[in-house]
């Protein structure tokens, strides 16, 4: 077994450097590669599938956001329609008295 000797440097802001001393086998070293490169692309099909899921929810708020306007449009036209229906009704009040007066 060949042993490999690494001195991984930690740095931290304001500190003094570290040096931790690892031994470990080619097989060891091969193993944890691997396992690194695993976690690499588990991680890089998160990210696409995350990446994924927000342009889908940026397509939805942007329907959403349309039909919050067209609701707020409709919205505007019932309330001044109510509104011109309360004035209507009002001035039919007037005439009706103003027709009541003359005869």
């Amino acid at each position: 077994m060949v042993k490999k000797e690494f001195l991984p440097k930690t740095k931290k802001p304001g500190k003094k450097v570290e040096y931790i001393k690892l031994e470990a086998t080619v097989e060891e070293l091969d193993h944890i590669a691997k396992l690194l490169i695993r976690r690499d692309l588990e991680l890089s099909e998160t990210r696409e599938k995350l990446e994924e899921s927000l342009a889908g929810l940026k397509e939805k708020n942007i329907e959403l956001q349309e039909k919050i306007e067209t609701l707020d449009k409709m919205n505007k036209m019932m309330i001044g329609r109510e509104l011109r229906m309360a004035e209507l009704k009002k001035e039919i009040e007037e005439l009706k008295g103003k027709l009541a007066e003359r005869q």
